[in-house]
């Protein structure tokens, strides 16, 4: 059986479908560290819409989650 495609344009993606963005993820888990060691910053997402905010948002949400950091 097929599986059905995750990508649907408009839609953000789930992270374990997240690829790319390799500079985002590192500023993030940079920040990340940031907040675990209790001194925690901010970080805007901004952009045109249909560039990704969604799917990179619940990737950095994953990626803190993971990191037991909510």
């Amino acid at each position: 059986m097929a599986s059905a495609n995750p990508f649907r344009p408009g839609h953000p993606i789930d992270p374990e479908f997240f690829g790319g963005r390799h500079e985002q993820q590192r500023i993030f888990r940079e920040y990340l560290e940031y907040t675990i060691s209790g001194n925690p910053q901010h970080i805007a997402i901004m952009g045109e819409r249909g560039i990704g905010k969604s799917s990179l948002l619940r990737k950095y949400d994953a990626m803190a989650r993971e990191a037991e950091c909510i």
